[in-house]
């Protein structure tokens, strides 16, 4: 079974300041101290990782890629506010700084504000629904009084409404 660094790495070589950057700016440096060579699994003498460790690690791993375009999709909303925060200001505006980054959010864009540009996606009949239309798209800082005053409420029949932001930098 691989350790933490292995899924991190994902089968390129070891750059231990990329590595450390990846760790740290995703806050699992913080979370998992140096036990990043233990196993993961559920088993004795094994590190169990929670969901929002998984995310992070996912993340680190994408990181750790070091790719020109990152797509977040929901990785927000799946972990804590403190984790979240940490992870908008040391990674998404730390480490991907230079990065172009799409982070799709549904409800939870407390971010939007900082945001290039934003739209609001609505979909008919669910999330798996090709079809579609935007429903409102801007610069983040001026989306964000619609979405705050729209994205709360609950929606009739089954339209569903996800907004996409994109970081450019």
């Amino acid at each position: 079974c691989p350790n933490v660094r292995q899924n991190v790495l994902f089968g390129l070589p070891y750059d231990q300041p990329m590595y450390d950057c990846a760790m740290r700016c995703t806050g699992l440096r913080e979370r998992l101290g140096q036990r990043d060579q233990d196993v993961i699994g559920e088993g004795t003498g094994e590190l169990a990782l929670s969901q929002q460790d998984r995310v992070l690690l996912a993340l680190a791993r994408a990181v750790y890629q070091d790719a020109d375009i990152y797509l977040l999709d929901g990785v927000m909303e799946a972990l804590d506010v403190d984790s979240a925060q940490v992870v908008w200001r040391e990674c998404i505006f730390g480490q991907l700084k230079s990065k172009t980054v799409v982070v799709t959010a549904s409800i939870n864009a407390w971010f939007l504000p900082a945001c290039n540009s934003a739209c609001v996606l609505q979909a008919q009949n669910g999330m798996s629904e090709v079809a579609g239309h935007i429903t409102f798209q801007g610069r983040g800082r001026d989306v964000s009084p619609w979405a705050r005053d729209n994205l709360h409420k609950e929606l009739e029949g089954s339209f569903v409404q996800r907004p996409l932001f994109e970081l450019r930098r």
